[in-house]
Order: C-alpha cells, then sequence, then structure tokens
C-alpha cells in the first residue's frame, strides 16, 4: 500500500478499516478536546515548517548558502547534525540540516545579535514581539506533541500568535 498514491493509499485504508475520523460528539468532553488538539497539532506543523523555510531563505539572502556554518549560536550545528546522523541511522529520509531544528531553536537564531541587526530586525521590528510570541506558542506545542489536551485559551493563543509571526516574515518569500 505504501507505493500507492497518498489518495489510493487514504481510500485503500478507509476500506481496510485501518481509517478513523474522530467522533464528533458534543457531549463527550473528551472528543471535542482531542479535535482541538489535532486541529492544533496541524496547524503548527504547518507553522514551523514555514518558519524553518523563511529563517532559511533570509539567512542565506543575507549570509550566504553555508550560513550555518557561522550564524548558529554554538553548539546548534552539532547538535542538529547529530540528530540527522542519528535519523539517518534508523533509515528516516535525510532531511535538509535545519529539520532538526528543536522549536526553541529558532528564536535564538532570531535573537543572536548579529541575526537580528542584519536580518531579522527589519522584519519583526521589536525583538520582543517576536520572543513573547514564542514563548507563548512554547506550551501549546508541548502539549500538541505530547498528547495532551489544549484548552480554547490554547487554540485561540495559537491562532493569534501563528498569524502575528507569518505576517511578519510572510513578504519575504
Amino acid at each position: 500500500m505504501t507505493d500507492f498514491t497518498a489518495v489510493a493509499f487514504d481510500e485503500s485504508a478507509e476500506l481496510a478499516g485501518f481509517a478513523t475520523e474522530p467522533q464528533e460528539d458534543e457531549d463527550n468532553e473528551e472528543e471535542i478536546g482531542l479535535t482541538r488538539t489535532n486541529r492544533a497539532h496541524g496547524e503548527l506543523l504547518r507553522f514551523e515548517r514555514s518558519v524553518r523555510r523563511f529563517i532559511d531563505a533570509a539567512m542565506k539572502a543575507e549570509f550566504g548558502d553555508d550560513w550555518l556554518l557561522r550564524q548558529l549560536p554554538g553548539g546548534m550545528l552539532e547538535s542538529w547534525e547529530q540528530k540527522k546522523a542519528s535519523a539517518i541511522e534508523k533509515n528516516e529520509q535525510e532531511q535538509p540540516l535545519i529539520a532538526y531544528a528543536d522549536f526553541t531553536d529558532y528564536i535564538k537564531i532570531i535573537e543572536r545579535r548579529d541575526n537580528w541587526t542584519r536580518v531579522f530586525k527589519a522584519i519583526f521590528k521589536r525583538q520582543s514581539d517576536v520572543q513573547e510570541s514564542f514563548f507563548r506558542l512554547f506550551p501549546v506545542r508541548i502539549c500538541t506533541m505530547h498528547a495532551r489536551l489544549i484548552t480554547l485559551d490554547d487554540e485561540l493563543l495559537l491562532q493569534v500568535e501563528t498569524r502575528r509571526l507569518s505576517r511578519a516574515f510572510s513578504g519575504f518569500f
């Protein structure tokens, strides 16, 4: 089945009884929470992937294709390389090096003094705003990635903060 197209795979999985849709039940708080958390998980995945593309493109534009060698905070490059080597050893598909970043790495790259001054200040304007957005998103991300239900407040924060950051860097692409 894994050689099928995505559409054929989904249809086959559904026919075989492997695919299940979440149960919409207004009386079941857990199902409501799971639906909310699944929605947030998808949003965070898309957001994080766009943050990676943005950082990589912005840094390449300013520092060149080898920006990773000079512009990462200390120890970060080695950490990413170790994660990549470990993933490849486990037969995972190889990804660009930035795909091995932790969520907290993004703000460290952005707020590094020379990166902020030369690249990110013009895009985000105020460093404290960017830091606060990532700070607010971090607990929501932790919950969604570790199968803990998020609240309505968390979902609202996620929408506001991802939109705020995405709008700032969307003009860059």
